[in-house]
């Protein structure tokens, strides 16, 4: 199985990617990634590749897999605005699924939150709320 994963990076991307690499049936596992994390090492089956995420249209190559993985996400602090955090925790990963449908792949699976709800007053649980709706 091939399978990308993205936000291989961060806290839950990073443990999924360690547990991909170890996996018998992940036979190439694509990461891209916006910054070259320190220590990164393309191997047997994993692929770190430098990637602009405004430009994905350009790189479908990424997504032509059996699977993708999304574990991106930030922090309203980290973004410094809801309207930056909702670009990276609700716009990007729907933009990928799209790519990802439309390159054939069987498996897009999002990593959300507890509590995720589109009706939430809470601005962090209605975003992923509406990411999985």
């Amino acid at each position: 199985m091939i399978v990308t994963l993205l936000g291989a990076t961060g806290l839950v991307g990073n443990e999924c990617r360690k547990v991909l690499e170890k996996a018998d049936f992940v036979e190439r596992l694509i990461l891209p990634v916006r910054r070259m994390p320190e220590g990164a090492v393309s191997g047997a089956k994993a692929e770190w590749t430098l990637t602009d995420f405004s430009k994905l249209q350009e790189r479908k190559d990424l997504f032509t897999v059996d699977a993708v993985i999304c574990c991106l996400g930030t922090t309203i602090k980290k973004a410094g605005s809801k309207k930056n955090f909702e670009a990276v925790d609700l716009k990007l990963p729907l933009a990928c699924a799209g790519i990802a449908k439309a390159q054939g792949a069987k498996h897009f699976l999002v990593v959300s939150a507890q509590g995720a709800n589109p009706s939430s007053p809470f601005h962090y649980n209605r975003t992923k709320g509406l990411l999985e709706q």
